[in-house]
């Protein structure tokens, strides 16, 4: 079926060009987690399939996210995580 990695994401919006309507962009970053840090209040986690679809995500406060989790079943990491969305218009 697959492997569990537990990873930190941190994403960062960055603008770019109009000042008064900038392109808006989210870049993620991944780090491995050690064991002994996995188990923070902080997180969200997502079982994805092979394709790049989310199939299940865990309750998580909408404070936290700015979005209920339920929003994001059945997307493609790549409509939700701007660092996917160049592999999915490769098709890769």
């Amino acid at each position: 079926m697959g492997t569990y990695v537990t990873v930190r994401m941190t994403i960062k919006k960055h603008e770019e060009g109009d000042l008064f309507a900038p392109t808006v962009t989210y870049r993620a970053q991944f780090e491995k987690l050690l064991p002994e840090e996995k188990d923070n209040g902080r997180r969200l986690k997502l079982l994805v399939d092979k394709f790049g679809v989310i199939v299940s995500v865990s309750p998580c406060p909408k404070t936290l996210f700015m979005m209920e989790a339920s929003e994001l079943q059945g997307k493609s990491l790549s409509e939700v995580i701007d660092a996917f969305a160049k592999w999915q218009s490769e098709g890769a």
